[in-house]
Formats: C-alpha cells, structure tokens, sequence
C-alpha cells in the first residue's frame, strides 16, 4: 500500500541550546498527535546558527519557527527575507522573549505570518500557530 500523506516541513532556528530542544520536542510531540487526526505527516528540524540553517534550508520548508534574536550577529529582518525568497510558500513564525512593539511590527511587516512572546503560554501558542498556518484551522 502506498503512503499518500503529506509531509509538512517545519524548521526551528532559535541559538538556545535549551530552548531548541524544548520548542524542538513540543513541536515533536503536537504534531504526532496532529498526524493521527489528518492525512499529513510532519518532519521537524532544529538548527542553532544561521549559517547551518542556511546550507540546510530546502525550498519545499512549510514553517519556520524563528528566534528574533539570535547571538552570531545575523539580522533576523535579513533571515525573513532570505527565507521568504528561497521558500516562497512557507509560512513563519518569529518568537522573542522580550515584548518590544517595535520587533513585532518590524517582523511582521517583513514577512512573518506571527509573532509570538517567549512567556509561559508560547509553547501552546506556537502549537496552535502550526495548525493554524499549515492546516488551516482557526481559533
């Protein structure tokens, strides 16, 4: 029998060892459980600096989940255009743990689909955010 399901592509870029791995494993673990309610499979990757980011990033990405700042010097607002010129379809998210009017806008007027704050509700968040973009389920 062949596998017809879909595969989403979801790509975490955060510089937090910690957090990568945190964000990474929720994201793992929501969308095992999206994947048994659709006819879609997940593949998620985490990368902790731009450069490998970069030299990994497929033009077939469905969702990027974005740290605003990250420490190897890169502008996050030149990371969302190169992503969004590579991956012309895929959908981003930019997370920051500081609540700064200026970034969200500047994020989202640069091609973020959404902005969400590193507090204690952003894992939720951020799980509802990839249902939302890549499946198109609203709440």
């Amino acid at each position: 029998m062949k596998n017809d399901k879909e595969i989403k592509k979801i790509i975490v870029l955060d510089d937090s060892d910690y957090y990568n791995l945190v964000l990474t494993k929720q994201i793992e673990h929501f969308v095992d459980g999206l994947k048994l309610k659709n006819e879609t499979e997940f593949k998620v990757d985490s990368y902790l600096s731009t450069n490998t980011f970069f030299l990994e990033l497929k033009s077939d990405t469905d969702l990027v989940i974005l740290d605003f700042y990250i420490e190897d010097g890169t502008s996050t607002l030149s990371v969302l255009r190169r992503i969004k010129t590579k991956c012309k379809k895929a959908k981003i998210i930019v997370i920051s743990q500081f609540r700064n009017l200026n970034t969200s806008v500047k994020s989202l007027l640069n091609g973020a689909n959404k902005f969400i704050y590193k507090d204690k509700n952003a894992l939720p968040k951020i799980c509802r955010s990839i249902e939302e973009l890549l499946l198109n389920k609203n709440y």
